[in-house]
Parts: C-alpha cells; structure tokens; sequence
C-alpha cells in the first residue's frame, strides 16, 4: 500500500475576491481548492462602512481569509447563510 499525496494544481485553483457592496472594499479571499457537493452561502461585513457583501454562493472545499489588515471576529449561521464579521487589526 502506498500513500499517495493529492497535488493540487495552481492552474485549477478558482480564486474569488469578496467585496462589499456598499463601498466596494476588498474583504474576503476565497480559494476554491477541491469540488465536492458542500454547499453555502456567505455574507461578508464590512468593517468600514457598516456595509455587507453581495450574497456569495458557493460550491466545493475553500481556503477562506480576510484580506490584508483585516481579521475575523465572529461567523455566524442563520437560515444556511454564513455571516462573517471583520475588523481591523488595529481595531482593538
């Protein structure tokens, strides 16, 4: 028996970028790294205009993360859409 190692290929990796719809600022990064039949729907807010994105719906396996001098504060789940808070590093 061998262990074989899944390799993912840089040119099937489907990256989206998750902006809010309200002051069009870069929020979210989600990298669609394997299909499967999981699906969802997000919903990202805005830390600086109080804002939120468009409803995301998604199908497969992502890396998530915030974009650059953002972090997570909270997700939560209402109705099987995904609520996701940020705020600023420097926030606190």
């Amino acid at each position: 028996m061998t262990d074989e190692k899944k390799i993912i290929q840089v040119e099937d990796l489907e990256h989206t970028d998750i902006n809010c719809a309200d002051c069009e600022e870069h929020l979210y990064n989600l990298v669609k790294i394997e299909s499967s039949d999981k699906e969802y729907r997000v919903v990202v807010k805005c830390p600086f205009c109080s804002g939120e994105s468009w409803e995301h719906h998604i199908k497969g396996n992502y890396l998530q993360a915030p974009s650059e001098d953002l972090i997570l504060e909270e997700t939560t789940e209402e109705n099987e859409k995904f609520y996701i808070t940020l705020k600023g590093i420097d926030d606190d």
